[in-house]
């Protein structure tokens, strides 16, 4: 029977261990001298997770890894969500199941200039083995809806799949409250970038032309022939968008490096591609090329921002 709460959203699905068998081949030689081959499924001590909903199978593990349920995530989640104030605003799987995502919204928002930002925490999850559970947080610019997740070096909280795994989830408020501190150094620096205007120095115009042709992988000295001839059609479009999406929330958000940086976001949130597959925008964001891309221009706008 379908759990209708987690269908709605993509996670209702159960992940199994299944056993892998090795194929081995071997050639035997027949009393008339002739050769006969035979194969044969020889036990290993490797388990393939899979999908039961799809028969897709996830990733491989040993005898040792305990597969932690949605259900029981979830369950937790809403636990979580009701003890706090906070609301399940979005979730779903990654990749078909690898990982999953659950994106809690909090009560509080921060104002950053004329921009108010809706504050989530967000939890995610795998089943191929290679990834634990991971908390983080993340944010929204209300106005554009450009999201912007983190996962700080010093930040970052990682939970591997074991029995008390649902125990451990419930400490989520506490595991963010512990880093706080970063999250609001993150919330200053964005007010701080705010109030630097890219247009009164060479520097940081230079900056601008910089982190572009970083992110792009373009050289912006060519013109729109030469890029068409050196690169391709896809990586010129992608650029030209990333470059519009820059122009575009600068004259939003303030021709300011805080401008600059939801350029950045409004082009991952919006414009870049993504994996062809469900919740493949969700999936770029959080873990994949969006995450990257926003991650790289939030670090090097705020090495820049410390040379002014």
């Amino acid at each position: 029977m379908k759990n209708e709460k987690l269908f709605g959203i993509g996670l209702d699905f159960e992940v199994s261990k299944r056993p892998l068998f090795r194929l081995d081949e071997t050639t035997y030689l027949n009393d008339d001298n002739s050769f006969t081959q035979a194969k044969e499924h020889v036990e290993t001590p490797w388990f393939a997770t899979v999908n039961d909903a799809t028969d897709e199978s996830l990733g491989v593990v040993g005898n040792q890894y305990h597969v932690t349920q949605n259900v029981d995530i979830m369950n937790v989640l809403h636990e979580v969500a009701k003890d706090n104030n906070y609301t399940i605003s979005h979730s779903g799987p990654i990749n078909g199941g690898r990982q999953c995502f659950a994106q809690l919204k909090l009560e509080d928002t921060m104002q950053v200039a004329n921009d108010e930002i809706i504050k989530y925490v967000f939890a995610t999850w795998g089943h191929d083995g290679k990834h634990g559970v991971r908390i983080g947080y993340g944010n929204q610019v209300v106005s554009c809806a450009n999201q912007f997740y983190q996962f700080h070096n010093s930040a970052q909280h990682k939970l591997r799949h074991n029995s008390t795994i649902e125990e451990q989830l419930r400490a989520i408020p506490q595991i963010m409250n512990s880093y706080k501190a970063e999250e609001e150094e993150m919330y200053h620096k964005f007010e701080e970038w705010s109030k630097v205007e890219i247009w009164t120095d060479k520097k940081l115009m230079d900056f601008r032309t910089n982190l572009w042709k970083d992110l792009s992988g373009i050289d912006r000295a060519m013109s729109h022939q030469e890029m068409l001839k050196e690169y391709s059609t896809r990586k010129v479009n992608a650029a030209m968008d990333l470059q519009q999406s820059i122009n575009t929330e600068m004259g939003v958000h303030g021709q300011t490096l805080w401008g600059l940086f939801n350029g950045v976001t409004h082009f991952v949130n919006h414009k870049k591609s993504v994996p062809n597959r469900a919740f493949g925008r969700d999936e770029s964001l959080m873990v994949g090329g969006g995450a990257r891309m926003s991650n790289k221009a939030f670090k090097m706008i705020d090495a820049f921002a410390t040379t002014i």
